[in-house]
């Protein structure tokens, strides 16, 4: 594995990709142009709108002494998981906790090593002598890294079959101690932003200026102070470290916001027609729709409803089925833009109640009676003579 030195400014311009048509030659240049344009259009993207800094983690803390002796071991700190935007706008990754010697010049490692492989650029133990009077600071940055090499097939008839290739890119970073001059290149390197509330005041809503590519590709991470004999006595992890905006955690639980507090009235009963109904909560809005459950008939439109706002309420008319089923039953109310609430069991269906019989009209005795005085008595033991036909001849 070789480390790529080169630092991606972020003034390189994402303007151009490969169009790919039929039978079209493809280079490796059309295909390193095409990553090149999204690499370049995130990092413009993450610079611009995100800014850069440290997001999340990445802390420096003392490493205690391997000996078990409760001590810290000299010239050594740690630097925990993070992930950090780069000036350039490149994502830099520590996945694994990394041990710094103060004495060496910097270290290398990539999300993709495994934890505690990190390498010392120089590959060998040069120590670096350190004035422990002297306050250190510990910076990061993005570095591309070539690995997996593979043997490159002959171009022609020629005899060297050595040559060999890098496959692949790997993001990495570098992890770097800084002098106090070399520091202050870093801290000056980047324009200062206004507080973030000022962004939004008169008479600073003016049109922004696109903010200028540092010169400097290190994000700070803490500055160290060691005693005499290289322990650290104190590690500021606030003081050079610049944060930006993290929203990973950001989060909140919403509400409804519709609740339906009482209908008046609260019963009704089968067969009520054109019956007026109050219902009060909050949330509402114009347009809204109701339902009050099978056999209970809003007569307004659905979504015509309009509603007072002190207090929320509106009101509809409904007409009651003479078989809708009694009970109690919920209240839904939908706004149009689809919020709803259900409420309780609130409104009460009654039966109608049976209509009584009336009382039974008297009989008129003594009509009855007089027509009865006025008939003529007939005699039931006398018979009537019949009348005797006339005699023949």
């Amino acid at each position: 594995m070789i480390d790529n030195t080169i630092d991606m400014l972020c003034d390189t311009p994402a303007v151009e990709r490969p169009r790919y048509f039929p039978r079209q030659l493809i280079t490796p240049e059309d295909l390193i142009m095409e990553q090149d344009y999204f690499r370049n259009r995130m990092r413009m993207h993450n610079r611009l709108l995100h800014g850069w800094g440290v997001v999340c983690g990445a802390l420096v803390s003392p490493a205690p002494a391997k000996n078990g002796s409760g001590g810290l071991e000299p010239w050594l700190v740690r630097v925990c998981p993070g992930f950090i935007l780069g000036p350039y706008g490149d994502e830099i990754v520590i996945a694994c906790e990394q041990e710094i010697d103060l004495r060496q010049n910097s270290l290398t490692g990539s999300a993709a090593d495994p934890c505690g492989m990190g390498r010392d650029p120089w590959c060998g133990e040069i120590w670096i002598e350190r004035d422990p009077s002297a306050k250190l600071y510990l910076a990061v940055k993005y570095r591309e890294m070539a690995v997996r090499p593979v043997r490159v097939q002959p171009g022609g008839c020629g005899c060297d079959e050595s040559r060999c290739e890098f496959s692949r890119l790997r993001d990495g970073y570098e992890i770097r101690v800084l002098t106090e001059a070399e520091y202050q290149q870093v801290k000056m390197s980047g324009a200062t932003p206004p507080a973030w509330d000022e962004l939004f005041k008169a008479p600073n809503t003016h049109n922004p200026s696109c903010w200028p590519c540092p010169s400097q590709p290190w994000v700070a991470l803490a500055s160290i102070t060691v005693d005499d004999s290289g322990r650290p006595i104190l590690i500021d992890n606030c003081g050079p470290r610049r944060l930006v905006a993290a929203l990973g955690g950001f989060h909140w639980m919403c509400a409804t916001g519709v609740t339906i507090e009482s209908v008046t009235p609260a019963s009704i009963q089968q067969g009520d027609q054109n019956l007026e109904l109050a219902i009060t909560g909050e949330g509402f809005q114009n347009g809204l729709k109701v339902v009050l459950g099978k056999g209970v008939t809003v007569t307004d439109g659905p979504y015509n409803i309009l509603v007072n706002t002190t207090p929320n309420s509106f009101k509809v008319r409904v007409n009651v089925g003479a078989d809708a089923e009694t009970g109690s039953r919920n209240v839904v109310v939908i706004n149009p833009d689809c919020s709803y609430a259900a409420s309780n069991p609130i409104l009460e269906v009654t039966p109608r109640p049976l209509i009584a019989p009336g009382p039974e009209r008297p009989r008129p005795v003594e009509r009855v009676a007089e027509r009865v005085k006025e008939a003529p008595v007939e005699d039931s033991k006398t018979p009537r003579e019949k009348p005797k036909p006339p005699r023949k001849g």
